[in-house]
This record gives C-alpha cells, structure tokens and sequence, in this order.
C-alpha cells in the first residue's frame, strides 16, 4: 500500500508539472499566428501528459484502496488487486487484460471471477471484444448488441450477468498495442471511451514500468496466466495431425466448446493422453 501511495504521489508531482508547463503556453501574449499555433500544439501536448500522469495516480490510489480492504480477506484465486483498480475507478464491475506475447502465446488477468470467464469464454469460442478491438479500435456494447455482434460469445457472457461492456487496446501514444482491455458492468449504459481510453494508456505505462523494474515479473501484476498448457496441447495435435498450430488451436476450441468445457481442461487431457483429437 505504502508503494502504491508514493507512486500516486509522484505521478500527481508528474501531473503538476505538466500542467505547470501547459499554463506557460496557454497564457495570451500578442503573438504572430504561426507561433500562436505552435503555442496550442505545445500546450495539448502537456494537458496530454498531465491528464495520463493524473490516471496513473488515480490507479494507484485506487489500488492501495483495494489493498487496504482486502487485508486479512480470502481473496479469489482468479483475481488481481491491481486490476480491480480499473473498474472502481470508471464505475463498472469487473476487468480482464489480454496480453499479446507472440504469434500465438496469450497472457491474461482478471480483476474477479466473472472477468475471469468471461476471458476463458472468449478465448475457447475464438470471437469477442478483446481480439476485436486490437483491430476496430475502441468499442462498447450493451447484452443486446453484445448477441448479436458475438452470437456465441454474447449469449454466453450474458449468462454471467454482464449486461455491458467495453474495450480498448494497450497502448501508449502511437506505440504498436501490448494487448487489450476489457471492462464488465452490471447494468446496461453506455461506456466513456474516451476515460476507458486515458485508464488503459495509464494501466500500459504502470505495466512497462513494472516490468521494467522487475525484470519481467512485475510485483502489482503477479497473477499473468500465459497458458502453456494449451500452447503444449497445441502443438501435441498439430504434431499428430500434421496440421498448422492455429487449426489445432481450432480444434482444441471446438472440443472445449462441444463439450461446455474450458480449453485449458481439455488441453490438459490431450498432454495426459486421456483425449486425442487427431481421429
């Protein structure tokens, strides 16, 4: 907790200081036009820079909230502190965060339980917000448009009680995206992107900060599932059906979703040798 409120410290010393810089820009001095222009540029720029320090504080702060209640509590096995973070500070329920780490490999967190799902469910069906936005940028949808754009997967999610739901890509400034996320409601409204988009940047910074300074562990995110077990299952059934890794990832799926069942269980059945997809 105590490291969580100096990082919301500095950030907010961070936040100031651009905020300091953006005034010096902003004050109206008789100026020619073109200096005038660059004087607006230079100042959006800070605002920009102050506005995603001021998120990365409030993660922090909300963080170390999160942390003092959870003191002494059983905490669920699926879900992360730091996570939960995202969603109490815009007002949902629930988060999950795809990571991209390779061609194939996939790491993932999750605030709770039903985040947890409701990425398990996305990654057995092979359809959803989070892979999607990775490539139509931010979206939102309520449970109806939610079924009908992923009729398997909405229909699915719904089931957990998720009636609303948002995604964004991982991302700072112009940088190519580290993965996407998620955030879940309760109840059908509509999403503030635009924050959703400022809390991911910010959720991005901490993540490569943390890494960083860990040396690939980072200590606010410790509970990341790369999955290799269905990545080792994968490639057990391509070997035996002589078919490229991403069909029998395909296969894998459909087994798991024939069967109502999560693909890492399946997965796990392959690598025992107690279930054989190759015919």
């Amino acid at each position: 907790m105590a490291d969580a409120l100096l990082k919301s410290a500095n950030a907010e010393r961070r936040a100031d200081r651009a905020a300091g810089l953006a005034v010096r820009f902003e004050v109206v001095i008789p100026c020619d036009p073109a200096w005038g222009r660059t004087r607006a540029r230079l100042s959006a720029l800070h605002r920009r820079t102050e506005a995603r320090h001021r998120a990365v504080a409030q993660l922090h702060r909300a963080y170390a909230a999160l942390l003092q209640q959870r003191l002494g509590a059983q905490r669920e096995q699926e879900a992360n502190a730091f996570l939960a973070a995202v969603p109490a500070v815009l007002g949902m329920q629930s988060a999950s965060v795809t990571l991209q780490t390779g061609t194939s490999a996939e790491g993932v967190l999750a605030s709770d339980r039903t985040a947890y799902l409701a990425q398990e469910l996305e990654f057995t069906l092979g359809e959803g917000p989070a892979r999607d936005c990775l490539s139509t940028g931010p979206l939102w949808a309520t449970s109806f448009e939610t079924r009908r754009r992923w009729p398997h997967y909405g229909t699915a999610v719904a089931d957990l009680g998720v009636l609303s739901l948002a995604a964004v890509p991982l991302q700072v400034d112009d940088a190519p995206p580290l993965g996407s996320l998620v955030v879940f409601g309760p109840r059908s409204r509509a999403a503030d992107l635009d924050r959703l988009m400022r809390i991911g940047s910010a959720f991005t910074e901490v993540l490569l900060d943390e890494w960083g300074e860990h040396a690939g562990r980072p200590s606010a995110l410790p509970d990341i599932d790369h999955r290799p077990i269905v990545q080792q299952a994968a490639g057990i059934v391509a070997h035996r059906s002589d078919c490229s890794p991403a069909d029998a990832l395909a296969l894998l799926r459909a087994r798991a979703f024939a069967e109502d069942a999560d693909v890492a269980d399946v997965a796990q059945q392959v690598i025992d040798g107690t279930c054989s997809l190759d015919g």
